[in-house]
């Protein structure tokens, strides 16, 4: 699996944006404007932050484990997205205490969509990277 260091970089650069700017298309078709381009910031921030504190471990892994199939990216992408997905939902709960226990509960009850949304953004993203910078059958050049 040797991947050339442009292709990873830009494997990293245009994977995690690729699908904010197809939600993007979409949301003007179904959203006011300002709510879809609020979306698609509050997504493209998400993305490249997720991308860089999960997704560059989840390529070292599967550079590790010597992950070479599409499905093997796509499926890292899944669960560095619900690793991501816990780390939020973490950091924005309260502390636990008796009088919390209620809006932590509420918290996480929520939290089933947005995990949902999270695995399946990161798994399209982690195909993406495949295509970008791992796909087999490509030459050493761009």
């Amino acid at each position: 699996m040797a991947t050339s260091i442009p292709r990873l970089l830009l494997g990293f650069l245009l994977a995690p944006g690729i699908p904010v700017l197809v939600l993007y298309i979409v949301n003007l078709q179904l959203v006011p404007r300002n709510d879809a381009e609020f979306g698609a910031v509050m997504f493209f921030l998400m993305a490249y932050i997720a991308a860089l504190l999960v997704g560059i471990p989840a390529y070292c892994l599967a550079w590790r484990l010597r992950v070479s199939a599409l499905r093997g990216y796509a499926l890292l992408g899944a669960l560095a997205g619900l690793v991501f997905h816990a780390i939020i939902l973490i950091s924005f709960a309260p502390p636990f205490s008796l009088a919390q226990a209620e809006r932590l509960l509420l918290l996480t009850n929520n939290s089933g969509t947005g995990a949902i949304v999270a695995a399946a953004y990161a798994a399209v993203s982690g195909a993406l990277f495949w295509v970008i910078a791992v796909w087999p059958g490509r030459t050493g050049k761009l």
